[in-house]
């Protein structure tokens, strides 16, 4: 039989490598691994979730490389310029940093007219930033923890309890005030999220990924802003809840309607300020040159069929 699973398409992986003006050597990885809850998942049959997940990102002397589920990106900062690489196929495109985006909107296919009807009309918010007093040491920085609630408010539904259609509850671990100081790849780092948030616009490069959405966007600038705005994210841990899916489903054996449906989490597990080897940052022998359009669509389009398995 069949199953299927979901991943998630790194163009925030992709679109993290911006412009900035780096000085040391530094190397990150992140892993990210999704949960669900048991009694979601024995009704879900066939639908699996993406098996855990790793983020690398190395930055040298003005370049800049990430990778995510096997397609990199290389950054050239003095000239402004991204290299998109597909291993699978063995071809890269080169294009101007701010045509990135809009190449990979254009790339995105198109919603079913009905998953759209129902999405619209809906209504995000985010709350404040608080501190929850909670700290951690993270691949030896001294962390602290900030939390975000998202909701989103749909059209009402018989039986539904009252309030929002979706929860998320975000926890974000940065740095301390002084790490920076203290760890030089903490400074590099934040020094990069500044410098990309501000030449890259990424607010108005959200709004073009999520046209298709344009009721949901609103939730996007502040977490942008937040995520910017500190040093960068060490861990973050997001429960996600659905009251009225969880009310269709009470009847549902083993489910604990407090429990979130989904759970997220993003973790740091390697920091490193060792050298990177000038060979990151070139392109493989035997790569062919595509044009940026025809390997972002060849992206997605894998992406889809994958989903589909």
């Amino acid at each position: 039989m069949n199953t299927r699973r979901y991943r998630p398409f790194p163009i925030l992986v992709l679109a993290s490598a911006t412009l900035s003006t780096l000085h040391a050597d530094v190397t990150t990885r992140y892993k990210t691994e999704m949960t669900m809850n048991p009694a979601l998942q024995a009704l879900a049959k066939g639908v699996n979730l993406p098996a855990p997940q790793e983020t690398a990102l190395r930055l040298k002397g003005g370049k800049g490389f990430s990778s995510s589920m096997g397609i990199t990106s290389i950054v050239d900062l003095s000239t402004k310029e991204i290299t998109v690489l597909d291993a699978a196929t063995m071809r890269y495109a080169k294009m101007p940093s701010e045509q990135f985006v809009d190449q990979a909107a254009r790339a995105m296919p198109e919603i079913p007219a009905g998953a759209r009807a129902a999405i619209a009309g809906m209504k995000s918010s985010v709350s404040s930033t608080k501190l929850t007093g909670r700290t951690a040491v993270i691949q030896g920085v001294d962390a602290e923890e900030r939390e975000i609630v998202v909701t989103v408010d749909g059209p009402s539904m018989p039986n539904a309890p009252a309030g929002p259609s979706i929860r998320m509850v975000m926890q974000l671990w940065t740095a301390k005030a002084g790490e920076a100081t203290r760890v030089p790849a903490i400074r590099e780092l934040a020094e990069y999220s500044l410098d990309s948030f501000a030449t890259m616009n990424p607010i108005e490069n959200i709004d073009k990924m999520m046209k298709q959405f344009p009721d949901l966007s609103g939730a996007i600038e502040p977490l942008m802003k937040e995520m910017h705005s500190r040093t960068p994210i060490l861990r973050m841990h997001v429960d996600l809840f659905m009251p009225a899916l969880v009310a269709i489903l009470r009847n549902a054996p083993g489910l604990d309607d407090s429990a979130p449906l989904v759970e997220v989490n993003y973790e740091l597990v390697e920091l490193s300020s060792a050298p990177v080897p000038d060979s990151v940052f070139q392109i493989p022998e035997g790569y062919q040159e595509a044009s940026p359009s025809e390997l972002m669509q060849a992206l997605f389009a894998k992406a889809k069929a994958a989903a589909q398995q």
